[in-house]
């Protein structure tokens, strides 16, 4: 398998899917493996396993997703509201709702997660000085939402879509999460920033080829992961 995406979900267990769809999650304590594709194979666009009970799979070209749970059986094929279509990100929300980004409109979107409709949006126009900017990707994280763009800067929003923040923080279209900690990978620097205090470090990661992710799985402990390798980087400060 060669990777396209890769996440780490809250129980340490590592995500990994290609580009025709086949889906693995790894359980690092011991080596095991389960695997998923969908009964129509499709190039997954985004993963997020943020929630331990089920796990969001988008497919961003027929504008669907499917929802996972922890035997890796899909829920039906749920297609997203064509009002405010094509959306181009997506992600869960803890309150049983997922946030869709449209660059059609520029706006956030927030939708009912098994009876897919709009419950409300939020233009995000008034905040940037540029509608032209390139979205990464949108996380939620402890009742924030994470919008990364340009492959630096990323937008905090709280769950009204009220703008609280920008950081600066070079990344390569994705962000990770840890505790109280963002962080990102840009070439060879691992950057972490503290959300409570906004301390920030960065590590140099010394490695013999490139590698495409670079993923916490616990305090300390990176994954790192290159097109027919996984490593683990351990003992970070």
């Amino acid at each position: 398998m060669v990777p396209v995406i890769a996440e780490v979900d809250p129980m340490g267990n590592l995500w990994l899917a290609d580009a025709a769809g086949n889906l693995k999650r790894y359980q690092l304590r011991d080596g095991s493996f389960a695997s998923f594709q969908s009964d129509r194979p499709a190039r997954i666009t985004s993963i997020d396993c943020s929630q331990t009970l089920r796990t969001l799979c988008f497919y961003k070209e027929s504008q669907r997703y499917v929802l996972l749970n922890r035997f890796l059986t899909e829920s039906p094929l749920y297609d997203l509201p064509i009002s405010q279509a094509p959306f181009s990100h997506l992600c869960l929300s803890s309150d049983n709702h997922l946030w869709a980004f449209s660059q059609t409109d520029f706006a956030l979107h927030k939708i009912r997660l098994q009876n897919p409709e709009i419950v409300f949006s939020v233009s995000l126009i008034p905040f940037f000085t540029d509608p032209n900017v390139e979205v990464q990707c949108i996380k939620e994280y402890k009742n924030r939402i994470y919008l990364c763009y340009d492959q630096k800067y990323i937008a905090v929003f709280d769950r009204l879509g009220k703008k609280t923040e920008d950081i600066i923080m070079p990344h390569e279209g994705w962000i990770g999460f840890s505790n109280d900690e963002i962080y990102a990978q840009k070439q060879e620097q691992l950057m972490f920033r503290n959300l409570l205090t906004g301390n920030e470090k960065t590590e140099i990661l010394q490695h013999p080829e490139k590698m495409s992710f670079f993923l916490r799985y616990s305090k300390g402990n990176m994954i790192m992961i290159g097109q027919n390798k996984i490593k683990l980087y351990k003992n970070l400060p």
